[in-house]
Formats: C-alpha cells, sequence, structure tokens
C-alpha cells in the first residue's frame, strides 16, 4: 500500500489538522503517516492553546517514517514559528519529497495559528521547496501584501507568489463572494476549478482536507491538474453534506465511504442519458458501451460498466444489460490502460466512428489519437494495444481515441474523460449538434 505522511498540528476536536488528514487518506485507501508539529487545544468555539513541539521531536518523527515507510509525497499544515518551517524545509529538501505546502495561518474560529517570524520564513525556507503551494485568499494577501478581491486579482498573486519559487500555485477561492474558483499556476498557465458556493457554512477542516486529498492522489500517481479538480469535486460534496458538532458544520469524509454505490450510479444515469437522447446515427453495430472506474483500479472488477449493451431496436436506443462491476471489459480495458499514464482518467465511451465527428473534434481542439489496425500484433487485446499506442505516442491520455476499422473489425470513436459526466459533457459537445 502507498504511504503519505502530514506534518501538521494536532486538532483535539479531530474536525482539522493531522486528524482531518488521516481521515482523507483513509477515503482514498492511501496508508496516512503523520508528524505532529503542534498540539492545540480547541473545540468548535475556539482554540484555547497551541503547544509547539520541540524541534527534535519535528526532526526524529520525519527520519522515523519516511525511509522506513518510502514516502515521495507530503503535505505540511500548521507549522506555527520560524524555526519549525526551517526544520521541515530542511528535512523536505533532504529526502527530496514532492511537497504540498497548505500554509495554515488561521483556524476556522479566527484565531491565529502562526508567530510574527513566521511569514518570512515560510517565503524564505518552504515556498522555494514546494511543488505545490496552496494557500487560500486570506493568506495569499498575507504573502503579497494586497488584498485579493476578485479572480483576477487571485491571477495577480499566483504569478507573484510563483516567483519565490514553487513549481505550481493553487489558490483557494472560498472566500470571495460570488463564486467559488480555485485557480491553478504553472508559470505558464491558469486552469480554473469551479465549485458551487455554499452559503452560511464554515466547513471546519476544509482546507486541511482538501490539501490531504490532492497529496494523495498525487501519491497514487494523478497528474497535479487532475489530482486537483479530482480532489475539488470530492471536497464540494464533503462540505455539501457536513454534520455538525457543538458550535460548527465539520466536511463529511465518510461520505465518500460509499464510493462503489456512486460509481454504479453514475454509470446508470449516463446510460438513462445515452437512450434518451443519443442520435441513432452515434450507435455502433455492436452497440455503445462506457466504463467508470474506482479511484486506483487494477483490474475488471474495480471497473463499473453494463452488463450488455446499449443498441439500436427500431427506431430507439436500448440498454439491453443491467451495470455491474467486472462487466463491459471492452472498454474497461481502455480505461485501465489510461489509468496507467493518468490515473484521473477513470471513464470512457465508444460510439460509432464518422468523419464528420473527428472533424468537430478537431475544431474544438480537443486532444485526438489514432491507431490503424493492420499494425496490431497477433494474440492481443486490441483495445489494450491501441489505446497503449495512442497514448505512449501523444504522450499524454487524449480525449478522443479512433481507428477506421479492419476486416471483420467496426470502425469505432472512444471518448476517455475523467467521469461519466465529463464523457456525457465531450458527448453534447461534439455529437448532439453534428
Amino acid at each position: 500500500m502507498i504511504s503519505v505522511l502530514t506534518i501538521a498540528g494536532s486538532d483535539s476536536s479531530c474536525g482539522a489538522g493531522i486528524q482531518a488528514d488521516i481521515k482523507a487518506f483513509s477515503v482514498l485507501g492511501v496508508h496516512g503517516c503523520s508528524v505532529v508539529t503542534c498540539v492545540t487545544a480547541q473545540n468548535t468555539k475556539n482554540v484555547v492553546s497551541v503547544y509547539p513541539m520541540p524541534l527534535d521531536i519535528i526532526a526524529s518523527q520525519i527520519d522515523a517514517v519516511v525511509p522506513d515507510l518510502k514516502i515521495k509525497v507530503v503535505k505540511t499544515g500548521m507549522l506555527y514559528d520560524r524555526d519549525i518551517v526551517k526544520t521541515v524545509s530542511k528535512k523536505i529538501r533532504k529526502y527530496k519529497l514532492f511537497s504540498v505546502v497548505d500554509p495554515v495561518m488561521i483556524s476556522t474560529t479566527g484565531k491565529k495559528l502562526i508567530t510574527k517570524d513566521y511569514l518570512d520564513s515560510l517565503k524564505k525556507y518552504l515556498i522555494p521547496e514546494a511543488k505545490i503551494f496552496m494557500p487560500n485568499i486570506l493568506e495569499a494577501s498575507f504573502i503579497t501584501g494586497f488584498k485579493i478581491k476578485n479572480l483576477d486579482d487571485m491571477k495577480k498573486a499566483c504569478k507573484i507568489i510563483h516567483k519565490m519559487g514553487c513549481k505550481f500555485v493553487l489558490i483557494k477561492g472560498g472566500h470571495l463572494r460570488k463564486n467559488c474558483v480555485d485557480v491553478l499556476y504553472d508559470g505558464k498557465k491558469f486552469r480554473e476549478y469551479q465549485g458551487r458556493k455554499v452559503i452560511g457554512k464554515k466547513a471546519h477542516g476544509s482546507g486541511c482536507t482538501y490539501s490531504a486529498l490532492i497529496t494523495g492522489l498525487l501519491a497514487k500517481n494523478y497528474s497535479v491538474e487532475n489530482a486537483v479538480g479530482t480532489a475539488k469535486e470530492m471536497i464540494s460534496r464533503m462540505i455539501e453534506y457536513d454534520y455538525r458538532i457543538g458550535n460548527t458544520d465539520i466536511v463529511n469524509q465518510n461520505v465518500f465511504m460509499n464510493e462503489k454505490y456512486r460509481v454504479l450510479k453514475e454509470v446508470k444515469n449516463v446510460a438513462d442519458w445515452v437512450e434518451k437522447n443519443l442520435k441513432l446515427d452515434f450507435v455502433p453495430e455492436v452497440g455503445i458501451n462506457m466504463a467508470y472506474a474506482l479511484p486506483g483500479a487494477k483490474n475488471f472488477d474495480d471497473v463499473c460498466g453494463i452488463g450488455g449493451r446499449i443498441v439500436k431496436v427500431g427506431k430507439t436506443i436500448k440498454r439491453t444489460g443491467d451495470v455491474e462491476y467486472g462487466k463491459s471489459k471492452h472498454v474497461a480495458r481502455i480505461v485501465l490502460t489510461a489509468m496507467k499514464f493518468d490515473p484521473g482518467m477513470r471513464s470512457a465511451m465508444n460510439i460509432r466512428y464518422s468523419e464528420n465527428i473527428v472533424k468537430k473534434a478537431k475544431q474544438k481542439k480537443l486532444s485526438i489519437g489514432f491507431f490503424d489496425r493492420k499494425y496490431e500484433p497477433k494474440n492481443v487485446s486490441t483495445m489494450e494495444w491501441g489505446s497503449k499506442m495512442v497514448i505512449e505516442k501523444l504522450g499524454c491520455v487524449p480525449y478522443i481515441i479512433y481507428d477506421k476499422g479492419g476486416i471483420g473489425k467496426e470502425a469505432m470513436i472512444r471518448i476517455i474523460g475523467k467521469n461519466p459526466k465529463d464523457v456525457t459533457e465531450k458527448c453534447k459537445a461534439l455529437f448532439l449538434t453534428s
């Protein structure tokens, strides 16, 4: 099992800090290790007191777990003061860890969790070691020295922070008044992640959980972009289904413990959508199938699909089997192959090939890959071989992989996405208007 590490403070109310991190790691099926930097006495009303751990204890915790458990990815949370920041930064550099830095500064209840010398040390020692630095708007404002009010300000702040030495900057926009957009910047381009604004909820532990989810997904070989996108989807649902203890709302990590049911339900919803909305012209002779894999899927039993297929029946489209795990091996092979290169690309569906569809995809500037069946080796799975060849050639998992068929083989287009909704959106954009 993959092991990951959180270096953060302990929350005695178990809503945030290392306790929230460990719960988030468990949801992803990775083993969470912890290094305690501070012990806090807190409840849902207030942080009563903070006790920073001795530096030698912090250092020895890191030295004990990192080599033994072969940890490669780490997140940092509450570091409190200059000396702790400096100590942790040295260890990240020593062990060459991929670090997700969440610069925790203020508790949900409004208590400052840093000392006066924290900010300077953060800029000097830790930001240059960070692969992903992910402040919220308030924290980014403290770091950059200007008040962030809107999306343009967020992008400006991203550029300023990126120059401090980190590889990626992710500014969380949960404190924006009108929307909830996060901005990821890699030094060249921006990427925005939209979320629904939940009014009236403090969502204690959301920042810790969000960074922990990204950390766990990166450890499972997700790309940075897909790790952030997947974590954003997950934390949004955890906030939506939060629960209340004492005087505050706590993010609900347990909502994802029923992930298997959720995946099955999403496949069924998309199958229903295809039956009601897809044009007959896009159904191949062999029928349509789709697949959606669990996070970290390794075999067919981890992939949900349709036991039969979606086929043309007269002038209608009908599903001929139940939605189950271990079915749709044809499309499941595409998903499992794609996930070996990018674990965030967990869903796929096949439709009938036509030149018009490929042309429309090119006009939309979607990534496209093609393979020729005449070069297919004997005694191999066409889907596994063709998908792998395209991905290796392009250097990424494209949104569309197609072939023009062969002797006894129907030409086909496969749509690949993060989830069934992602695949459906591509259908709507490319095919319903063709």
